[in-house]
């Protein structure tokens, strides 16, 4: 995979299939944390969106962050995937009330 990241350039970015693609993964009901962690560790998903790309391995330094900002945002999509599969009730009761009624949850994941 590392080999071919000089193929993901603008004109797969603006692929209209590609961006499908993307937008199912980070949909997926399955577990889009893991396959997004996949993607950063193999540099796929920073090559595909090149603002990512600049935040891999960012870290903040304050009491606040324990994790690095790509990790953080690829933790905050497996939450959200959790709350949308209505798996994490007990720990976020309020948004699981609220997610059922959201008409367009692929607007939440991006």
């Amino acid at each position: 995979v590392t080999r071919s990241l000089s193929l993901i350039n603008d004109e797969l970015r603006e692929n209209e299939e590609a961006n499908r693609l993307f937008l199912s993964i980070l949909t997926s009901r399955r577990d889009p944390a893991l396959t997004l962690r996949r993607m950063n560790e193999a540099g796929v998903l920073g090559k595909f969106i090149p603002e990512f790309g600049k935040i891999v391995a960012m870290m903040q330094f304050n009491m606040y962050h324990h994790y690095t900002v790509d990790e953080h945002l690829i933790r905050s999509v497996g939450v959200l995937s959790e709350v949308d599969k209505g798996t994490a009730v007990d720990a976020h009761p309020l948004a699981n009330q609220l997610m059922p009624g959201v008409e367009e949850r692929e607007a939440l994941y991006v």
